[in-house]
């Protein structure tokens, strides 16, 4: 590989996730759509007239009808939104499927799934003594791991997790780094 497209690989676009509900809507309304126009066109040039809908008779239903109608207003509230739900799948950022981790060959990408870098992280957090369960939640810049301890004083256990899960975040090395936060639940008193 050449130094051109070794460095080119190493500065590849992130992995975005998919927008598979928003492209499934606008397919099968354009699919719907045109369809609709074939069969209409394929009436017109059979010289019959144009069924179940006829654009004529919609066409002078709509000139004779007032847009304060409710139906009207129902039709245009239920197209707006959808229209304004669509945009928005469009505009906002997906959850990530893939996360970026550093390698040292400048020509490898590795990526991680977030579910597996949390079992990653659910199990550094579970290995320290003490702790019966972990869970933790990806946030932005933030791994948000939550421990239960039966201990009856665990005070240092936070400091011992949040330890484990430095060094399994250390080793893995994402591109965007983690900061770990761990909150202590389900403590005996």
């Amino acid at each position: 590989m050449s130094a051109t497209s070794a460095s080119a690989a190493v500065t590849a676009a992130p992995a975005r996730g998919r927008r598979t509900v928003a492209a499934v809507v606008v397919a099968v309304l354009l699919f719907l759509l045109a369809g609709f126009a074939v069969w209409q066109a394929v009436l017109l040039q059979l010289g019959r007239r144009p069924e179940p809908l006829d654009s004529a008779s919609i066409s002078a239903w709509l000139n004779t009808t007032p847009w304060s109608e409710p139906v009207i207003i129902a039709i245009g509230a239920v197209i707006s939104l959808l229209g304004l739900w669509l945009i928005a799948l469009a505009l906002i950022p997906p959850r990530p499927t893939m996360l970026d981790l550093r390698e040292k060959h400048p020509d490898v990408i590795t990526r991680i799934r977030p579910a597996d870098l949390r079992r990653a992280l659910d199990g550094a957090a579970r290995s320290v003594d003490g702790i019966s369960a972990a869970r933790t939640i990806l946030r932005h810049d933030r791994a948000i791991v939550e421990v239960r301890s039966p201990l009856g004083d665990p005070s240092a256990l936070p400091d011992k997790v949040a330890a484990a899960v430095s060094d399994q975040l250390t080793a893995l090395d994402p591109v965007q780094p983690l900061r770990p936060v761990v909150r202590l639940t389900g403590v005996r008193t």
